[in-house]
């Protein structure tokens, strides 16, 4: 999973070009597209038509679920992150998996 939430101050030109290079990257060392993580509102404003050949995880604190512009499904969605898990003191992040994929979806191909 490759996590991208930030843009910093690199134009749309630049940023674009060193994400796709890094993805590639990823892609050549484990043989599979990664996972993109992102907020839903930076997806819809920075990655929504140049991913299409990925999944995402997409964090959307609350009762709705994502909104994915361009109609990209997600396939994990992150909804909170006050979750609370037995034997964990802290708080934790709660996903939820989308409907239309499997757990076995999210396994590395076996060398």
């Amino acid at each position: 999973m490759v996590d991208v939430e930030e843009k910093k101050k690199w134009s749309d030109k630049e940023f674009h070009k060193n994400l796709k290079e890094f993805l590639t990257l990823v892609e050549e060392h484990y043989g599979v597209k990664p996972l993109i993580y992102c907020v839903n509102s930076f997806y819809n404003e920075h990655l929504s038509r140049g991913y299409k050949d990925y999944q995402f995880m997409i964090g959307r604190y609350g009762p709705n679920e994502p909104n994915m512009r361009h109609g990209g499904p997600w396939m994990i969605w992150q909804f909170s992150e006050t979750g609370e898990v037995r034997g964990i003191e802290k708080k934790v992040d709660i996903d939820r998996l989308n409907p239309r994929y499997k757990l076995s979806d999210l396994l590395l191909p076996r060398k």
